[in-house]
């Protein structure tokens, strides 16, 4: 296998040679050309430089428009934005200019692709990672039973399928990434590859002003209704407010970090070197999903940042079990203060400050994915509704529920995610449920995976 230290492959900078493939991508999803000179300013170029262009080619928008790409492919200012497919695309999104940007994504997710191919062609994968290539849309039922008769190594075949998928939905390349980390033969190129994928994509997202929900983006919500924001002026004491609960929030991370890394030390002291095997193989048994992540760890404290992939501010379960199972007297004490004050805060803390604030770090594909839509108003729900949420729709199973985050639309919209191999008793355990979610819970639409459990606008039909 090729090292796991090769170079990274992005951004590409792109020079005057690509200047009629980006000029027939533009026509080709209606860029509207009267928008060059802003689209020249989103690119970095100088306004005494467009306005040069506007001056030599006035009325003829066709070639001021390729004009201005020129200049930014030669670099003709000297602050101009890198000449790079990422850069493009953000300029193109600043436009509202969505069809031509994500074309331009898809370009730069299947080259992506094509740089770690040597790589991942003919790496030999688990069967849970076979049979979740299928289950995300990656590779067809046919090609499934192919590469399961070829001892599940990726066949000629399920690369090109791969290389479709990708082409067609730029997401689909995080969710080969996140499968590849399931098996134990991959893990060092899918970390690599999940790497350079949020290098370009999530940097690209978090300057480009505009949020993209695709079903199957392993990070975005799946369903999220968007709406437009609007900007009014507020009260001081109410601004003020806001301030003090966000910064509650902040605040409550920082003690899950602090009570984490406390937690961390004790359970380094008190499990031995001679121990790691056994530990490691607790936490496999206790959590079958990180089996994969736990194949490279070396020491007590790769396996707890291991472990700590399954919790959040909100929920600590997995380092309890740890905890109670090896006897650590000394973290108990950390354990209960920490609890007594998260019960303090979900019972203070309003969802309309928690709206789009990630409170897990984890990802998941859409097979692991659990979308509940409430019909409620977040400045009227505390962070304990959502508890009582999981417990009562997962009775038993709810401590194995991670919560990522939330979002609103018309109504509030909760991400969660859990084990692939929970999610047909997830489902059976919700069906049992969902009078109560209905009623308490005001219910308007659950997700479960690839399964919609309910739809109260189909009922309602």
């Amino acid at each position: 296998m090729a090292s796991n230290k090769q170079a990274r492959m992005f951004p590409i900078i792109l020079d005057i040679s690509k200047l009629n493939e980006i000029v027939q991508i533009l026509k080709q999803y209606r860029f509207p050309e009267a928008k060059w000179f802003e689209f020249g300013l989103n690119l970095g170029l100088l306004y005494p430089t467009l306005e040069a262009i506007d001056a030599n080619h006035r009325g003829n928008t066709s070639h001021c428009l390729m004009e201005c790409l020129s200049k930014w492919l030669n670099k003709a200012d000297e602050k101009v934005y890198p000449p790079t497919w990422q850069t493009l695309a953000s300029a193109l999104r600043k436009l509202e200019a969505k069809a031509v940007a994500e074309n331009i994504e898809k370009t730069m997710a299947s080259q992506l692709l094509q740089h770690y191919s040597s790589r991942i062609s003919g790496a030999t994968l688990s069967e849970e990672s076979v049979d979740l290539l299928h289950t995300e849309g990656l590779i067809s039922e046919e090609t499934l039973r192919e590469v399961k008769s070829c001892g599940y190594t990726l066949t000629d075949d399920a690369m090109r399928e791969i290389y479709t998928a990708v082409a067609y939905d730029h997401n689909k390349l995080k969710s080969f990434a996140s499968i590849l980390l399931r098996s134990t033969g991959t893990v060092s190129i899918a970390n690599d590859l999940m790497r350079e994928y949020e290098d370009i994509f999530d940097a690209e997202n978090s300057t480009s002003g505009c949020d993209t929900h695709n079903e199957s983006s392993i990070v975005a919500p799946i369903s999220v209704e968007e709406s437009s924001v609007k900007v009014t002026s507020k009260p001081a004491t109410e601004f003020e407010f806001q301030i003090s609960e966000h910064y509650n929030f902040d605040e409550m991370r920082g003690k899950f970090g602090t009570f984490y890394f406390k937690v961390t030390r004790l359970v380094s002291h008190t499990i031995r070197v001679n121990q790691l095997e056994d530990f490691i193989e607790f936490v496999d048994d206790c959590f079958p999903e990180l089996g994969p992540n736990l194949t490279s760890v070396a020491t007590v404290k790769d396996v707890m940042k291991v472990v700590r992939t399954k919790c959040n501010v909100i929920n600590i379960a997995p380092a309890k079990e740890v905890v109670s199972f090896y006897s650590i007297t000394e973290a108990k004490p950390l354990i209960s203060d920490y609890s007594a004050t998260l019960d303090e805060f979900c019972h203070k803390l309003k969802l309309q400050f928690l709206l789009n604030n990630k409170l897990s770090i984890s990802d998941f594909l859409v097979c692991e994915t659990i979308e509940f839509v409430l019909d409620w108003d977040p400045a009227e729900h505390l962070l304990n509704d959502i508890r009582r949420l999981m417990e009562k729709a997962f009775q038993g199973l709810s401590r194995r529920i991670i919560v990522k985050s939330m979002h609103k639309g018309n109504s509030i919209i909760i991400i969660c995610g859990a084990p692939t191999h929970l999610m047909n008793a997830l489902q059976l355990r919700a069906r049992d449920n969902l009078t109560v979610l209905q009623e308490e819970f005001a219910l308007m639409r659950l997700k479960i995976g690839y399964c919609t459990v309910y739809d109260r606008t189909v009922r309602n039909k």
